[in-house]
C-alpha cells in the first residue's frame, strides 16, 4: 500500500459558537483535468439482468405476458433476442420453469417461410393465448422491416427450444409500421401498414385452431381512417364484446375507436371516436374481459398504468391511474414502480399483467389498479444498470472536477468509427461522425462532456446483435488521433484514457487485431491508456482471459492485474468511481495543502491533518497546539493528538445513529445490523455488497474465508460484510487494509480526514443578555430567563464538535482530546456502502473508496423551544451540521447535555432519485418522490422531423421554415411527447441559449402528455451540418412537486451544502410584526453547489430550525447569457440588530454572493416600508431580493465566485462595505478551458450605502463596475472612491496577457484593511505548481497596500501583490497582529504555515464577526 501524501490542515479557532472517491484539496497538487472516453457495449446481452448471478433462469426485458389456460403457468415475451420463457408464478418462489432463453431456428418447420426469417423469435412485439397455442406477432432485429405472425405449439415437453415448437408461420410482411395483434372470443386481429394500402388481418381460431383452411373475415386491405394510422399503431384490443376495436396512434397519443358491425365481424374504416391517452405513448391496451366499457392502457414513457371508462366507443373519464418512475425501489401497496410497461393482459383470477419492461419482472394489479405481487424479480438490465452507474458518476463534482468525459456506444467494427465531429448534429449538442446503430461517438470530451453525457442517458437506445473488440478499438484510436482530439503533447502532466465496458466474449478473429490497436494508443505519442471493465457474470473463462489480454496492453496501473470485474450496476457504479479516481489522481504532483479555519482567543491552535491513500479511507489527526507568547508560529509540541487517545473501537467508542426502535449513544453496533441494515444501509438506494467471502468470485478471492485463511465469521453473501461495515466504521479494520485478514483489529488510523469541516468549541452558555434596544435577541433571551440556563450549565465541558469523511461528526473532550461521541447522521450512513469495492479485496490486501461523509461546518445557537424530547419551552444548545461534499442535506441535534445528545431532525435531498428523505426525532425516515425532467432539442418534435428529413435526403433544401419540409426549422414553439405529467406545483423552467426566458415563454400540456412551449421569440436550428444557419439551443426542465404530505419539506432544489447556516430569529408576520415573543428561530444557507439541473442550488433557504420545515426557498436570479449555471455555495452574510446597532429592525437582512459574480440582498426583517429611495415610503415585503451588484461575470473571463463575503462598518463613510474575489476554484491552473487569455479575475469591495433600509432596486439597473473605481494602480488613494461609486475593483490582469491569477478564499479584514489570498498558475507548465500571493487594500479606498507586506523576490518584482511561496494559500486570519495561512505547497522559507506581520490601519473600522451566532 503506497502512502502518497501527508496533509496538513489547519483550524484556528474563535470562539464563536457556530462517495465517490475523492480529490485533493485545490492546491495541493497540480493536475489538469484528465481525459476520459467511457465506451459501452450496445450488444443484445446488455439487455441481461445486471443481478449477480441471475443467469438465464432470469427474466430479460419483458414486452408481453399472457397466461396458458391449461398449466396456469405464465409466457413472457423477451425483448430483442430473449425469446418466449414460461414461468410458474403460483407460489411466492416464483421461479422460471426452464432456463431456456430464447426459441431457436424455428423456421425449420415453419411454413411458410418467406422474407428470410433467419431463425430467431428475437423481437417479439406482441403475444396472445388461446387454446393450445401462442399466437406472436415479431420482427427479426438485422431485418426489422420484414414482420412476421407465428403459431406456437407451447406445451411440446414444456419446452420452446426445439425446432418443432413453431406450429406455424402464418404471414410475413415487408411492412412500414408494427404488427400489433388481438385475440377476443377466439377471433385473432393482426393490425399493420405494410404495403400501400396496409392490412388488417382477422381470423377465426374458433372454426379453424391449427389455422389450415380458414380465410379471412374480411376483406384485409384497408382505407380511411384505420389506413392513415395503421402505419404508426403501438397496441390494439378489441373490446369483450367485440363491438369496438380500439388502436393506439403513436403519432397523436390518441386512442381510436372503431365500430366492429354486429352482421358480419368487420370493423369499419371510420372511426367512432379519438380520445388522448391520459397515460401519452402505449404499447399496451386491453379491455376488462367483464366489462367492456372498462379499458386499460400503459404508459411506457410516463411509467403509468390508466384506467379508462368508455361508452359505445368513446371516452366518457380516466377512472384512475398509478405508477413511480423507478428502477430499483421494490414496490408496495402505497407505491408501485414502473419503467416502460408495455404489454397488458389479464389472468384467469381477472388481475391486470403488466409487463414491466426496464424493471425485468411482471407486475399483477387489481382491475382497481392495486397492487398485487410481481414475478422475475431481475432488477434492471445491464443496460440500465449501467446508465445508472455512469450518470452516478458524470453527477459527482468530486470526480467531474478532475475529469472531462467523452462518451460512445460500440458493437460491430465499421471500416470508419471516426472521422470527424458535427456540432449541429444530435439536437445541437454534436455528435460524431458516422454514427449508426452499431457504433456512435456520443459525446466527445471536453469540459461539459459529463452534463451532456447524463442528458444523453436519459434515453433509451437500440441494441445490435454482433460484438467486435475491432469496434471499440478503432473508435478510440480515429478519435484520439482526429482533430478533434482532446490531448495536448506537450502537457506531461496530461492524463488520457479509455474506460471500455462489455458484458461478454468478442469474436476471436478481432482479438488480436484490437489488442495491436489500444497497444499503439497506449504506447504511442499521445499515451492513452485504457482499461477494460468486464460488467456482469457471464464474463468467465474464454471471455475474462480476452479482457484480461486487452486489459494488458493498457499500460494502466491495472495493466497487470486484470480486468476490472464489476458483476451488478451498485459494482460497477463503485468500481467506476475508484477507476476514475485513480485516474484523476495519477498524475497529481502532491504537496502539504491547508485548510483553515480561525483562532480561539485564548491563543490555542487546533490542527487537523490527514495522509492520503488512493484506495483507503484518509487516514486523519487532530491535535491542539499552544500558539507562542511572542507569536510568530506555535509551540512544537502538542497538548494532544485526538488519534493518539481515541478509546478502542471494539469497546470503549461511543458510535451513534438516529436509528428507529433503538436509543443512546452506542448504538451504532453490530449488535444493531438487523435494524441498520433495512433503515439506513439501503434507504438511498446503496447495496451492501459481498467482500469478504468463503468461494470467491470473479471480483473476489475468498483469501479470508475458510478455504483461505479461515478468519472467523467470513461467509458467502452480504451478512458478514454488514456487521464488518458497522465495525469498520467504528475503527476496525474489516477491509483488511494491512492483509493479515485479521478483519477485527483495531486500524492504525480509526479518525478520518477533517477536510472541509471548520470545528467549533462549545463550553458553558455564554450568549448576550445585556440589551440597548427591544429588537435584539439578547433582549428575547433577557425576558426568558436565559440567566438560568447560563447557571444550570456553569461548567459545561467544552467539547469540540468537527466533521469527518467516515460520515462521523466527532465530539472531542477540549482539554484533553479524548472522543466522547460519534455520530453517524442516519442519512449519511445509507452512503457508507459506497466505500464497498470487492475489485478492492486483492490477494495482498484490501482497500476501500474514499467517500465525502460529514463534510460541512457545524455552527452552533442557543434556542428556546419545545423539543420533540419535551413537554414544555425550554432553553437548548443546538447543532446544525450540513454534509458539504457529503450530500445536499444537513442534521441538527440537541447537545445541552453534551453527555446525552439527541437527534432532532435530518434532511436529504437526492435530486438524481427525485427523492427528498426526512428523519425524524425517533429516527423514522420519511421518503418523498417528486418527479423531474430535462428536455433539449434532441426531445422536440420539431427538431426530429428536421433531422429526419436530412437523414432521408442529404440534399432537402435547407431554407429555414417551420412547416416541416426542409433540413432547418425556425418557429417559437417546440412540443415535447411523452412528457411527465404537469402538476399545479411543477416548476417549469425555460432556457434559451442559456438564457432564462421562463417568465416570458408560456406552456401548455394536452391530456396525451405532449407539452407544447411558446418561445419569446423565434428559435432555428439547421440538421444540415454543412448549413450557414446558427443553432439555438432551448432547454426545459421540469421538477413536479412535493406529494402533499411532504409538502412543508420541499427542499427539491437544495444541492450540495457547502454553505454554513446563519441562525437568528425572524419575525413570522413580515412587515410591521411588532410581536418578538412568536419570531421564528430560522437558518439561512445558500442552496448549495449543483450545476447538473437547472436552478439546482440557486437559491437561499430559510428553514425553521425548531423542525427542519422549509419556511421559503428564495430563488436568485439567473443571468442571461454569460453560460454559467448559477448555484450559491456560499455562506450569507447576516446582519441582525445584535451586529450592528444601526439596525432598527428585528430579523436580519442577508447579503449573499453567488457563482455567477453577483451581490444580492435579500430582507428578512419587520420592516414596512423604505424611504432609502427618494423619502417616500416604499412597501417592502418579507423575503424581497434586490441586486446590489455584478461582477459581469461569464463562462469566458472565469470570474466565479465560490468563496463567500467579509464585511465591515467603514471607520470613514461609515457604510456598509462588502468584499470578495473571483476565480475558478475547482479548476486553479485553469486547465482546458477554451480561451485562457480572456481569464479577468477581480478584487473588490462594494459599498451598500443604504443600510440599514433596503432599496428595492427592482426597478433600477444592476451596478456594475462601470459604477466602481478602477484603483489597480492607486498606491497613494488618489483613486479612492467618492459618494457616487459604488465601491472599488482591482483588475488582477491589468495587463493583455493573462496569466490567470484568482483568489483561493474569503478575504480578510483588519484594522481598516482587507487581505486576499492570491493563486497564479505557473507560467512556464500547467503541470507545474503555482504561485501563492497576499493582496493587501485599503477597505474603503481600495488602495493597494501590498507593497508594505514585504519585499518580493527578484522574480516576482513585476507582482503587485506579495510572493510567500508556492501553492494555494488558505483563508487569512489574524492573532495578536499577525497573519496566519495554510500553503498547499511551502513558503520561501520551506515552511507550510505563513506568518507574517499585518499593516496598521483604520482602526475606527468595525470588522463585525458575521460567524457568531450568539
Amino acid at each position: 500500500m503506497k502512502r502518497i501524501l501527508h496533509l496538513a490542515i489547519l483550524f484556528l479557532i474563535i470562539l464563536t459558537n457556530q462517495v465517490p472517491a475523492k480529490n485533493l484539496p485545490p492546491g495541493s497538487g497540480v493536475s489538469i483535468p484528465a481525459n476520459i472516453l467511457i465506451l459501452l457495449d450496445r450488444t443484445f446481452s446488455m439487455n441481461h439482468p445486471a443481478k449477480r448471478g441471475a443467469g438465464s433462469d432470469s427474466m430479460k426485458e419483458p414486452r408481453a405476458v399472457v397466461q396458458d389456460p391449461i398449466t396456469g403457468n405464465y409466457f413472457v415475451a423477451e425483448t430483442d433476442n430473449g425469446g418466449i420463457s414460461m414461468w410458474d408464478a403460483s407460489t411466492p418462489g416464483i421461479n422460471k420453469v426452464h432456463g431456456y432463453g430464447k426459441i431457436s431456428k424455428v423456421w425449420r418447420s415453419c411454413s411458410p417461410n418467406t422474407g428470410g426469417d433467419g431463425g430467431y423469435e428475437d423481437n417479439t412485439w406482441g403475444m396472445e393465448v388461446f387454446g393450445q397455442y401462442i399466437y406472436t406477432s415479431h420482427s427479426k432485429v438485422s431485418a426489422p422491416s420484414w414482420g412476421y405472425l407465428k403459431q406456437f405449439d407451447a406445451r411440446v415437453n414444456e419446452f420452446l427450444a426445439t425446432g418443432d415448437r413453431c406450429r406455424k408461420q402464418v404471414q410475413s410482411y415487408n411492412r412500414s409500421g408494427r404488427l400489433v395483434i388481438d385475440i377476443q372470443d377466439g377471433v385473432w386481429y393482426a393490425l399493420d401498414g405494410s404495403t400501400s394500402t396496409g392490412f388488417l388481418w382477422i381470423r377465426d381460431l374458433n372454426a379453424d385452431p391449427i389455422l389450415t383452411t380458414s380465410p379471412n373475415l374480411c376483406t384485409p386491405y384497408l382505407s380511411g381512417d384505420l389506413r392513415t394510422i395503421s402505419d404508426s399503431a403501438t397496441a390494439m384490443t378489441a373490446d369483450s364484446s367485440r363491438s369496438y376495436l380500439y388502436v393506439q396512434n403513436d403519432l397523436d397519443q390518441k386512442i381510436y375507436s372503431f365500430k366492429i358491425r354486429a352482421t358480419d365481424g368487420c370493423v369499419e374504416y371510420s372511426y367512432t371516436d379519438a380520445f388522448n391517452n391520459p397515460c401519452g405513448s402505449s404499447y399496451g391496451l386491453v379491455t376488462d374481459p367483464l366489462d367492456p366499457t372498462v379499458l386499460y392502457t400503459s404508459g411506457t414513457y410516463t411509467h403509468k398504468i390508466c384506467k379508462i371508462k368508455t361508452n359505445n366507443g368513446r371516452f366518457v373519464s380516466t377512472l384512475a391511474e398509478v405508477g413511480i418512475a423507478d428502477a430499483f425501489e421494490s414496490s408496495t401497496s402505497t407505491n408501485i414502480y414502473f419503467l416502460e410497461p408495455w404489454g397488458l393482459s389479464f389472468n384467469h383470477a381477472g388481475e391486470l399483467l403488466v409487463a414491466n419492461r426496464g424493471r425485468l419482472e411482471v407486475t399483477i394489479l387489481t382491475k382497481d389498479l392495486d397492487f398485487v405481487r410481481v414475478f422475475g424479480l431481475s432488477g434492471v438490465s445491464r443496460l440500465r444498470g449501467a446508465f445508472e452507474a455512469i450518470k452516478t458518476v458524470v453527477s459527482d463534482s468530486s470526480l467531474t472536477e478532475g475529469a472531462h468525459f467523452g462518451f460512445g456506444l460500440w458493437s460491430k467494427e465499421e471500416t470508419d468509427e471516426y472521422s470527424r465531429w458535427i456540432a449541429t448534429g444530435r439536437g445541437g449538442e454534436g455528435v460524431g461522425y458516422p454514427c449508426n446503430d452499431k457504433n456512435c461517438l456520443v459525446v466527445k470530451i471536453d469540459a461539459d462532456g459529463a452534463r451532456k453525457i447524463h442528458d444523453y442517458l436519459q434515453r433509451p437506445i437500440s441494441l445490435f446483435r454482433a460484438t467486435r473488440a475491432t469496434a471499440f478499438s478503432r473508435l478510440a484510436h480515429q478519435y484520439f488521433h482526429s482533430g478533434d482530439s482532446p490531448v495536448n503533447t506537450a502537457l506531461g502532466c496530461q492524463t488520457n484514457y479509455v474506460i471500455v465496458i462489455g458484458d461478454g466474449a468478442w469474436a476471436t478473429g478481432t482479438h488480436n487485431t484490437a489488442k495491436l490497436t489500444m497497444g499503439a494508443l497506449a504506447t504511442g505519442p499521445l499515451k492513452v491508456k485504457s482499461v477494460m471493465v468486464a460488467y456482469g457474470d457471464s464474463v468467465t473463462g474464454h471471455a475474462a482471459t480476452k479482457f484480461d489480454d486487452m486489459n494488458s496492453v493498457g499500460e494502466s496501473p491495472y495493466a497487470a492485474t486484470g480486468a476490472i470485474k464489476a458483476l451488478t450496476a451498485e459494482d460497477l457504479k463503485t468500481e467506476l468511481q475508484t477507476l476514475i479516481s485513480t485516474i484523476i489522481s495519477e498524475n497529481l504532483s502532491y504537496t502539504a495543502p491547508a485548510i483553515t479555519g480561525e483562532i480561539e482567543d485564548s491563543g490555542t491552535l487546533f490542527q487537523a491533518q490527514f495522509d492520503y491513500y488512493a484506495k483507503q479511507e484518509w487516514h486523519g489527526s487532530l491535535k491542539r497546539m499552544k500558539i507562542k507568547d511572542t507569536g510568530g508560529g506555535v509551540e512544537d509540541v502538542p497538548a494532544w493528538q485526538a488519534e493518539d487517545v481515541m478509546p478502542s473501537s471494539a469497546t470503549g467508542r461511543n458510535i451513534w445513529t438516529a436509528l428507529e426502535g433503538t436509543s443512546g449513544k452506542n448504538n451504532f453496533t453490530d449488535s444493531n445490523a438487523s435494524l441498520i441494515h433495512p433503515k439506513l444501509f439501503q434507504v438511498t438506494g446503496n447495496a451492501v455488497r459481498d467482500y469478504h467471502n468463503e468461494s470467491g468470485s470473479i471480483i473476489g478471492t475468498g483469501r479470508c474465508g475458510p478455504s483461505g485463511k479461515n478468519t472467523a465469521g467470513v461467509e458467502d453473501g452480504i451478512l458478514d460484510d454488514i456487521k464488518g461495515l458497522i465495525n469498520f466504521t467504528r475503527g476496525e479494520d474489516y477491509f483488511d487494509y494491512d492483509g493479515d485478514c485479521d478483519i477485527k483489529e483495531e486500524r492504525a488510523s480509526r479518525l478520518a480526514d477533517i477536510y472541509n469541516s471548520q470545528i467549533v468549541m462549545v463550553g458553558e452558555p455564554g450568549a448576550e443578555t445585556a440589551w440597548i434596544n427591544n429588537n435584539q435577541e439578547s433582549f428575547y433571551r433577557k425576558n426568558n430567563k436565559y440567566e438560568d440556563f447560563i447557571n444550570d450549565n456553569k461548567g459545561r465541558q467544552k467539547v469540540i464538535y468537527a466533521g469527518a469523511n467516515n460520515g462521523i461528526l466527532h465530539a472531542f473532550d477540549a482539554d484533553t482530546g479524548v472522543e466522547l461521541w460519534g455520530f453517524v447522521p442516519p442519512l449519511i450512513a445509507g452512503k457508507l456502502p459506497t466505500q464497498i469495492s470487492p475489485g478492492l479485496n486483492k490477494s495482498t490486501g484490501g482497500g476501500s473508496v474514499p467517500i465525502f461523509g460529514v463534510d460541512g461546518s457545524p455552527v452552533i445557537h442557543d434556542m428556546y423551544f419545545q423539543s420533540p424530547f419535551d413537554t414544555g419551552k425550554d432553553w437548548h444548545t443546538i447543532l446544525m451540521v450540513p454534509y458539504g461534499r457529503g450530500g445536499a442535506g444537513f442534521s441538527v441535534l440537541d447537545v445541552t447535555d453534551p453527555d446525552k445528545p439527541l437527534h432532532l431532525y435530518s434532511i436529504l435531498n437526492d435530486p438524481n432519485k427525485g427523492k427528498v428523505y426526512r428523519a425524524d426525532h425517533t429516527g423514522k425516515i420519511h421518503p418523498y418522490d417528486y418527479q423531474s425532467s430535462s428536455y433539449n432539442l434532441n426531445n422536440f418534435e420539431e427538431i426530429k422531423l428536421v433531422a429526419t428529413n436530412y437523414q432521408s435526403n442529404p440534399s432537402i433544401s435547407d431554407t429555414c421554415n417551420n412547416a416541416g419540409n426542409t433540413s432547418c426549422y425556425t418557429g417559437n414553439t417546440v412540443t415535447i411527447r411523452n412528457a411527465i405529467t404537469l402538476q399545479s406545483s411543477s416548476d417549469v423552467k425555460v432556457f434559451v441559449d442559456g438564457a432564462d426566458v421562463t417568465s416570458s415563454s408560456s406552456y401548455t400540456q394536452s391530456t396525451s402528455k405532449t407539452i407544447t412551449v411558446t418561445l419569446p421569440s423565434n428559435m432555428t436550428y439547421s440538421s444540415n451540418p454543412a448549413s450557414l444557419h446558427r443553432s439555438s439551443t432551448v432547454n426545459v426542465t421540469i421538477i413536479n412537486g412535493m406529494p402533499t404530505n411532504g409538502a412543508e419539506y420541499d427542499y427539491r432544489y437544495m444541492a450540495e451544502t457547502w454553505s454554513s447556516p446563519r441562525i437568528f430569529r425572524m419575525p413570522n408576520d413580515g412587515p410591521g410584526d411588532a410581536n418578538q415573543d412568536d419570531d421564528i428561530y430560522v437558518a439561512v444557507m445558500g442552496g448549495g453547489y449543483g450545476v447538473k439541473v437547472a436552478g439546482l442550488g440557486s437559491n437561499v433557504l430559510v428553514i425553521n430550525l425548531e423542525n427542519g420545515k422549509l419556511i421559503k426557498q428564495i430563488d436568485i436570479e439567473d443571468l442571461p447569457g454569460n453560460n454559467i449555471p448559477n448555484s450559491v455555495p456560499t455562506t450569507p452574510i447576516v446582519l441582525t440588530p445584535d451586529l450592528s446597532l444601526k439596525a432598527n429592525y428585528r430579523g436580519a437582512l442577508v447579503y449573499v454572493n453567488d457563482l455567477e459574480g453577483k451581490i444580492t440582498k435579500i430582507n428578512l426583517t419587520n420592516m414596512e416600508d423604505d424611504r432609502a429611495e427618494t423619502g417616500i415610503p416604499t412597501p417592502i415585503s418579507l423575503y424581497q431580493t434586490t441586486t446590489l451588484f455584478s461582477a459581469e461575470s461569464t463562462a469566458d473571463n472565469n470570474r466565479y465566485m465560490y468563496h463567500g463575503m467579509e464585511a465591515t462598518i467603514g471607520g470613514t463613510t461609515k457604510d456598509l462595505w462588502l468584499f470578495a474575489g473571483t476565480g475558478d476554484y475547482l479548476n486553479l491552473n485553469d486547465a482546458g478551458i477554451p480561451s485562457p487569455n480572456n481569464v479577468d479575475n477581480l478584487l473588490m469591495g462594494i459599498k451598500d450605502r443604504d443600510y440599514p433600509k433596503f432599496k428595492p432596486l427592482s426597478t433600477l439597473s444592476i451596478s456594475d463596475l462601470s459604477d466602481c473605481k478602477d484603483t489597480t494602480d492607486d498606491i497613494s488613494g488618489a483613486n479612492c472612491p467618492q459618494t457616487a461609486d459604488i465601491g472599488w475593483y482591482i483588475k488582477l490582469e491589468p495587463d493583455t496577457t493573462s496569466e490567470r491569477r484568482k483568489v483561493t478564499a474569503e478575504p480578510t479584514i483588519h484594522n481598516g484593511i482587507v487581505y486576499y489570498p492570491i493563486y497564479k498558475p505557473s507560467s512556464t507548465s500547467l503541470c507545474a505548481l503555482g504561485h501563492a500571493y497576499v493582496c493587501a487594500a485599503d477597505d474603503e479606498c481600495g488602495t493597494n497596500f501590498s507593497s508594505q507586506l514585504g519585499t518580493n523576490p527578484t522574480e516576482h518584482t513585476t507582482e503587485k501583490c506579495l510572493n510567500v511561496g508556492t501553492g494555494a494559500l488558505s483563508k487569512i486570519v489574524v492573532f495578536g497582529g499577525d497573519l496566519y495561512a495554510n500553503i498547499a505547497g511551502e513558503t520561501n522559507d520551506k515552511k507550510d504555515l505563513l506568518v507574517i506581520d499585518s499593516l496598521s490601519g483604520n482602526i475606527n473600522s468595525l470588522r463585525i464577526n458575521w460567524k457568531e451566532n450568539y
